[in-house]
């Protein structure tokens, strides 16, 4: 019975799956849903803009989706924003390793992975989905995060709730929204919550 149980979780280990079960999140107001290891803890008080911040116990891994408006000059592919946030993860000390679009439940991914010398890594993911762009990431402090089957999951887990992009009425756009919101993910990065998004070695492969 030990040795079945040690194949059972050496076969899930190679395989690359979630060794703790997942919850999925429904965001009806977004049209959107993502699975999520349900034995993380929220990160209290969470981002502005934040649909999901959450951290493994041990604080090493972190997973925030954010949802902010479209700028009014932003291109179909998420240019600007994914340009803003090179910028801010260079600052950072990281090392771009991998950029490249990733196609997921239908939906294209621009992404990027990068490392630190001490060896923990990010991934950023970023998109424009009707009038809104969403950005993920998750961080390993201790290694590849694309790597870590529990990120790994949640990433590639975002999907949406129909077919068609959700509709919302239109607002005044905040010039300072997306600075904002990366210049949190810097503070939440340097309080050592490492939330925004790890690849080691991104997979350019679609799911």
């Amino acid at each position: 019975m030990k040795l079945h149980f040690l194949t059972l979780l050496a076969a899930l280990a190679l395989a690359g799956s979630p060794l703790f079960a997942a919850a999925t999140r429904s965001f009806p107001e977004n049209n959107v849903a993502i699975d999520l290891p349900d034995w993380w803890e929220q990160v209290s008080p969470p981002p502005e803009e934040a649909l999901v911040a959450i951290r493994a116990p041990k604080k090493s891994q972190s997973l925030l989706v954010l949802a902010t408006r479209r700028p009014p000059h932003e291109t179909d592919d998420a240019g600007e924003t994914f340009a803003a946030l090179k910028k801010s993860v260079k600052a950072q000390g990281y090392e771009i390793t991998d950029e490249g679009p990733i196609v997921s439940h239908e939906l294209t991914w621009r992404t990027m992975a990068a490392r630190k010398s001490g060896g923990a890594s990010l991934a950023i993911w970023a998109m424009m989905l009707g009038d809104k762009v969403y950005l993920m990431r998750g961080d390993n402090g201790a290694g590849s995060a694309i790597d870590d089957p529990d990120l790994h999951a949640a990433l590639y887990s975002f999907r949406l709730l129909s077919p068609s992009p959700p509709t919302a009425p239109s607002v005044v756009w905040r010039k300072s929204t997306i600075p904002m919101v990366i210049l949190g993910l810097l503070l939440l990065a340097g309080a050592g919550l490492l939330l925004f998004l790890g690849l080691g070695g991104l997979s350019r492969r679609e799911r």
